[in-house]
């Protein structure tokens, strides 16, 4: 049996051994145990559980294991009014590759979760491990319906969770977003856990912990608090997956990055990837209400950038983004519309 075959083989039965080099995994009791009811050994190649994946050091008091690790960006991409929480935990003794500041390289073996509630209830749980150099194994759980007592995989999505509109997507569309950054990870970077509001394993965290290969200088997002807010929505919600330079990406195609790109950050707002590539640049798309510049300065109903971030379509023929959200965001298009209106219009 290959190395990766037998690391897989090892995940799948849930044991506290090394899963791939000093990366373990909660041990989990056979179904039936007052405490720990799921059976990891009938898994397959990746686990069929949520209880499985090491997130919880104890599944009947949700206690997340002291080798997890939280975090918030700074700056989120909106998920339909969902709350959200993130962990992050790497194999003992790596670090993240930060040769790239734009690009972090994780290290074989990292886990990423992220839960997303309503309220208080928990709705579902994304995970990552990365199983080799490009590879990960991703996956989501869906939350029984109190929410407590069972998160089992769901490959296929969920429409309309609970008749709320949210929507759990199918595993087959991960790869439409994670492709945009070069190992996949979204909502991790420099720009957002350097940004104001980060916490847990913010920038600062991460060099004291020395969990990076080089240190970084904490990059300042450029322009007053409304452009700062502006920029950084943009870059969560639009440019970290699609909108950026990457060949991978699924909007590369169209010149418009949205990214906020450590060595740009210096030449103020207007040297900006955003600014450069959408303000009082025509755009592919015309609107329906006849806006066809990306970003008219001065001009928010001008703009088909705000027009598209205003709509929400099933088909997703006009809404930006396309994808996993079906409801506007509303403080983050006030945001947008502000700061568009904010800038001088040319002469």
């Amino acid at each position: 049996m290959g190395r990766r075959a037998e690391s897989l083989r090892v995940l799948a039965v849930c044991l506290a051994l090394v899963v791939i080099p000093a990366v373990t995994l909660v041990a989990c009791s056979g179904r039936g145990g007052p405490n720990e009811p799921f059976d990891c050994t009938n898994s397959g190649e990746h686990p069929t559980e949520l209880a499985c994946t090491g997130l919880y050091s104890s599944w009947s008091s949700k206690d997340v294991a002291t080798d997890v690790l939280p975090f918030t960006p700074g700056f989120a991409a909106w998920s339909d009014g969902m709350a959200k929480q993130r962990w992050l935990a790497l194999p003992a003794g790596t670090k993240i590759d930060t040769t790239n500041p734009d690009e972090w390289v994780f290290p074989v073996g990292t886990r990423v979760w992220k839960e997303f509630r309503r309220g208080e209830q928990r709705v579902e749980t994304r995970f990552a491990m990365k199983l080799a150099s490009g590879e990960w194994l991703r996956t989501t759980y869906r939350w029984s319906a109190d929410g407590e007592s069972a998160a089992a995989e769901l490959t296929t999505g969920e429409t309309d969770v609970g008749g709320t509109g949210y929507e759990i997507p199918a595993l087959a569309t991960c790869a439409t977003c994670h492709r945009g950054r070069a190992d996949g990870v979204l909502g991790f970077d420099a720009v957002t856990m350097a940004a104001p509001g980060a916490t847990g394993l913010t920038l600062a965290e991460l060099t004291r912990r020395d969990l990076l290969s080089a240190p970084l200088a904490a990059p300042v997002v450029p322009g007053d608090a409304q452009a700062v807010a502006a920029l950084g929505w943009l870059h969560a919600s639009c440019g970290t997956a699609c909108h950026n330079a990457s060949p991978k990406a699924a909007a590369h195609f169209t010149g418009l990055n949205m990214r906020l790109d450590v060595a740009t950050l210096a030449a103020g707002v207007e040297g900006t990837n955003a600014y450069r590539t959408a303000v009082n640049v025509p755009s592919n798309f015309s609107a329906p209400n006849g806006a066809h510049v990306r970003i008219a300065a001065g001009e928010p109903d001008a703009s088909t950038l705000v027009f598209r971030a205003s709509y929400r379509d099933r088909s997703g023929q006009y809404q930006m983004p396309p994808l996993g959200t079906h409801s506007v965001d509303p403080q983050g298009v006030a945001t947008l519309r502000a700061w568009v209106g904010s800038l001088t219009r040319p002469l």
